[in-house]
């Protein structure tokens, strides 16, 4: 008879499928391998933010509003889309790198923006009342001066920021533009305005209306790294050359930081 076995069977576990270890993979490596790779450096595809000077009705000024910034004062500096505000009394050194005028349509009272044109293409059912220009359907028109600028001193490398100067800060515009002119190359023409940087602070204002913040230029000084007025360079040329001409991105936020829109003396 035959000897019946009494031995338990064991069934064997599947194998695993926990993946292999890849302690041997240099992470660091792979990414130095790989830069750049999905990200276009492409001027065409990409935009510049903007950089805001902070009123004291500025929503990041204003503790009850959604878009308010610890620490935010007026007088401040605020590079839009991120929670900082820079001191405007220390200001920020830049490199002017590009200049243009648009005109800008608001809602009446500047309640949302609502279209930007180029300076040559006012709308001509525009018309000048009580010295501020006005569309039929009484949105107001203004001229804003657009500086494309490379901020040094605030981030790891220099980045680009666009200002809009408006309103009263059209003059700080034009007493910028004229200290530029004054700078010259060394057989004695007019500098390019990216061979020089300059610090941008931020001053009070006052008359009857109220008080408010102004930009302020000063302290030029010679471009002497490389890189700098290379990448100055490079951003001149992509705006001049149309290939920024949609890059500029801000007036379509619906808490627009402004000046004293009422002040007489900004014409």
């Amino acid at each position: 008879m035959a000897k019946v076995s009494t031995k338990k069977v064991v069934a064997k576990a599947a194998p695993s499928k926990v993946p292999a270890k890849s302690d041997n993979v240099n992470v660091d490596m792979l990414l130095e391998q790989y830069a750049g790779a999905g990200v276009s450096s492409d001027a065409s595809d990409n935009t510049i933010p903007f950089i805001y000077l902070v009123q004291a009705m500025s929503p990041v000024a204003t503790k009850a509003n959604s878009a308010y910034i610890k620490g935010a004062v007026a007088g401040g500096i605020w590079p839009r889309g991120e929670k900082q505000v820079w001191d405007g009394d220390e200001g920020i050194r830049v490199i002017p790198c590009f200049f243009t005028k648009a005109w800008v349509e608001w809602l009446p009272e500047r309640a949302g923006f609502v279209a930007r044109y180029n300076f040559n293409e006012k709308p001509h059912e525009a018309s000048l009342v009580d010295k501020v220009w006005r569309m039929p359907n009484g949105n107001l028109l203004q001229e804003s001066r657009e500086h494309t600028v490379l901020v040094l001193d605030k981030y790891d490398t220099p980045t680009p920021f666009v200002i809009a100067m408006t309103s009263t800060n059209l003059k700080s515009s034009k007493d910028w533009m004229t200290l530029m002119n004054r700078q010259a190359t060394p057989k004695g023409n007019v500098a390019p305005a990216f061979a020089y940087s300059y610090t941008l602070l931020t001053t009070p204002r006052t008359n009857d209306k109220g008080s408010w913040y102004v930009w302020h230029a000063e302290n030029p000084e010679k471009v002497t790294d490389a890189e700098e007025l290379q990448e100055a360079i490079k951003i001149f040329k992509a705006f001049s050359g149309g290939t920024m001409s949609g890059a500029v991105t801000g007036y379509d936020m619906s808490d627009e930081v402004a000046d004293d829109d009422n002040s007489d003396d900004h014409i």
